[in-house]
């Protein structure tokens, strides 16, 4: 099945089977921000912005979301120019591996620092930057965003 919809910015037509992941469909575009981690949408290292709502990349079929918006880790900025919530990463010391780097980084730049995350949201973030905090100890992911 064919998907026309628009990848940070970009409009592109994909072509996805109808039980294919949003994960597996972008990572097969070369969208390599998208990681595969748990496949049940818990651990956040495939999370993809779905019309400016954070979405599970791998509990998300593709075919779900032909004509919305879709943003990933790769549009907030370059080594050159860094987006300000990788600006804060940086001077707070957040930097981890990067691998589940995703929700906190696509959360944060549109929705809180907008004012627009839903609570329901805000308390899933919470939750999925606490168990990235039990893995590393690093309490600068909770003060990058302030």
């Amino acid at each position: 099945m064919e998907l026309e919809l628009r990848i940070n910015g970009l409009i592109k037509s994909l072509e996805v089977a109808p039980n294919e992941s949003l994960m597996a469909a972008l990572r097969k575009e070369g969208y390599y921000s998208v990681k595969h981690g748990c496949e049940t949408g818990e651990c956040g290292a495939c999370t993809v912005l779905v019309d400016d709502m954070p979405r599970p990349g791998c509990v998300t079929l593709a075919a779900q979301v032909g004509g919305c918006t879709l943003t990933t880790v790769e549009s907030l900025g370059s080594a050159r120019k860094l987006h300000p919530i990788q600006e804060a990463f940086v001077d707070t010391g957040a930097i981890q591996c990067g691998f589940c780097t995703a929700v906190p980084a696509m959360s944060n730049p549109y929705k809180l620092f907008y004012g627009l995350l839903l609570c329901c949201v805000v308390k899933r973030w919470h939750r999925l930057v606490s168990l990235a905090l039990v893995r590393t100890s690093n309490r600068g992911i909770l003060d990058a965003p302030r």
